[in-house]
């Protein structure tokens, strides 16, 4: 019975510890992407392929009416 409790509070541990890692690595990924941008000395008007592949992780196209972006820190759009 307790080895079966542990075997579940470890579980749980693991889970949150890999919930835990993630959000470090999307705070890593959201500081780079704020570093590059920060770089610019003018808001962009172009398209600037350096600024986009620093900020887009991969773009998924699902149907001629549904592509998706989704940048590095995780966060994701539909493409018009």
């Amino acid at each position: 019975m307790l080895e079966r409790f542990y075997n579940e509070k470890k579980a749980a541990l693991a889970k949150v510890d890999g919930k835990f890692k993630k959000m470090q690595a999307t705070k890593v990924d959201i500081k780079f992407c704020l570093k590059q941008l920060q770089k610019q000395d003018r808001l962009l008007q172009t398209f600037d392929e350096q600024s986009f592949c620093a900020l887009v992780d991969h773009i998924t196209v699902f149907s001629k009416e549904d592509i998706r972006i989704t940048f590095r820190n995780g966060s994701e759009i539909k493409a018009l």
